[in-house]
């Protein structure tokens, strides 16, 4: 029986932009979070939410579910003894999708920065079209009392085994 495991990680890169690596004073507070239980609150609130978020929303493209599907059956008809030796078939890999929350708090470029393990495009642009579907950030970042442009990474790792 096939289980399906999937996670999400949200990191946050602390840069402007390719030129500076100036530190921003307050981060952005996506839709929904409450601001005054402080920063670490804030930050972690949206953490949960897009975790959230992506872990309702995110499916498996069909061409990739029924390409795993087509290797497991041939493993299955492999003999007993040589399927003993070969591993099952899995789908494994991690989609890092790059998103700019810009100084109105929508979101700007959205893109896959890597991708790890044998997921086909249509999965990438799975993860590219959920982060799109993020609601916007309610206030963006701040540096020197100055709504700035902030870049996240989300790590979205898919697991079929």
């Amino acid at each position: 029986m096939k289980r399906l495991l999937f996670t999400v990680v949200l990191s946050a890169a602390t840069v402007l932009s390719a030129q500076t690596s100036e530190v921003f004073t307050r981060g952005p507070v996506f839709a929904g979070c409450d601001t005054t239980g402080g920063s670490e609150a804030a930050i972690s609130c949206m953490q949960q939410a897009i975790v959230r978020h992506i872990g309702q929303n995110f499916i498996i493209p069909k061409v990739e579910r029924d390409a795993l599907h087509a290797r497991t059956a041939a493993w299955k008809a492999l003999p007993r003894g040589e399927r003993k030796n070969t591993p099952e078939p899995e789908l494994s890999g991690r989609i890092y999708i790059t998103f700019y929350v810009e100084v109105d708090g929508r979101l700007g470029e959205v893109e896959v920065s890597k991708v790890t393990g044998e997921l086909m495009k249509e999965t990438q642009e799975a993860g590219i079209e959920v982060v799109k579907s993020l609601p916007p950030f309610q206030r963006p970042a701040y540096e020197a009392g100055k709504p700035v442009r902030q870049q996240y990474t989300i790590p979205i790792s898919v697991r079929v085994m």
